[in-house]
């Protein structure tokens, strides 16, 4: 049974607007965790749309979606998803349906700011069993490109 979901500009505080996907039960706003507001005057709703679950939600609309920021998610290919230097796993739920083990054994690369980064390539994974080893040249190419260090230790292989 598809659920209907609307995203709206609220404001969480004086001057401060948010965009979240929600769920209205009677005059209250749903988080996705169960949590709940009460709607306001000042909301506005930007779009509604129907759907099984609310990971089929196009959560790049949201404020939790932060393209600029230097925290977020970067995938084998090298595309980055911003975030909140604490919500990695909030993204990775929302976004990707995965947890933060599930995304790091996959070889996706956990950057915290602009000097931190982590993967568990050297703790677990296996090559034999598709488990990344190395981050990709994309991944380090955008690492470099941000003012990332890497140890030669972990740069990709030039075989």
């Amino acid at each position: 049974m598809k659920t209907e979901y609307f995203l709206v500009k609220y404001q969480a505080a004086r001057d401060i607007f948010f965009v979240g996907w929600f769920e209205k039960k009677g005059e209250n706003w749903v988080v996705t965790s169960g949590g709940r507001f009460l709607q306001s005057y000042k909301d506005k709703i930007l779009e509604t749309q129907e759907a099984n679950d609310y990971h089929e939600l196009d959560w790049k609309k949201t404020s939790v979606y932060k393209p600029e920021s230097d925290a977020g998610w970067l995938d084998r290919e090298g595309n980055f998803y911003g975030c909140n230097s604490r919500q990695h796993d909030l993204v990775a739920d929302l976004f990707f349906n995965k947890t933060i083990g599930e995304l790091t054994r996959m070889g996706w690369i956990r950057v915290y700011d602009k000097e931190q980064w982590s993967c568990d390539w050297n703790e677990g994974s296996d090559i034999e069993n598709g488990l990344p080893t190395r981050m990709t040249q994309a991944q380090y190419d955008w690492l470099i490109s941000h003012g990332h260090k890497v140890h030669e230790s972990e740069q990709p292989s030039m075989l």
